[in-house]
């Protein structure tokens, strides 16, 4: 048995395994592997146990922004720092608690709140599923912030949003020395007379 580092272990829906010693946690994966494929000589590489994740899924909740809560997808905890991700992603919770405390925010079964204006979408790298860009078009938000690891796909995505107008975009280079970028697409509703 190991001591969990995170005080939010057992209630917050991420990590399941820190009460279990890291090495065990290993040895149990090495173990697991050569059963599934019955090959006993199975090697590990590790890097840090703690503090290593570099993107996080938080989510707005009455006291500012949270992770899910065990078992419970529309139930959100508020954390004033993730044991698992890096410095970086802490600083930047705090700054984003700091901002957002005490807002109207988006209510999962009422849908009400002052978000509901509002919708921020990272899809993944192949993008949206032409089911999702049908939904948020019928939804008609009036910002919709899209976050986008493939800036080739982005493009082909914007013209289906054709309520809509680019307000602003920035990039942010989390990738040095290579060509992977990370962008961040404000759109709003145009007004009736652009339409």
């Amino acid at each position: 048995m190991a001591e969990p580092k995170c005080p939010y272990f057992g209630e917050c829906g991420g990590c399941s395994a820190q009460h279990i010693a890291y090495e065990l946690q290993v040895e149990n994966k090495k173990k697991a592997l050569a059963h599934a494929i019955k090959y006993d000589n199975v090697q590990a590489f590790f890097g840090p146990e703690y503090e290593y994740r570099n993107r996080m899924d938080f989510i707005f909740h009455p006291n500012g922004v949270g992770l899910r809560k065990k078992g419970r997808w529309d139930q959100i905890i508020y954390i004033e720092n993730c044991a698992i991700s890096n410095e970086r992603i802490n600083q930047l919770l705090s700054e984003v608690q700091r901002f957002f405390r005490s807002v109207d925010y988006f209510d999962l079964h009422k849908k009400s709140g002052t978000f509901r204006y509002a919708v921020i979408t990272d899809p993944p790298r192949t993008g949206m599923h032409p089911r999702t860009i049908e939904e948020l078009n019928k939804l008609a938000p009036d910002v919709m912030i899209y976050i986008s690891c493939n800036t080739q796909q982005l493009a082909k995505e914007l013209p289906k949003f054709k309520k809509y107008t680019v307000k602003s975009a920035a990039i942010f280079d989390l990738f040095p020395q290579t060509p992977h970028v990370e962008a961040i697409v404000e759109l709003v509703k145009k007004q009736p007379s652009d339409l």
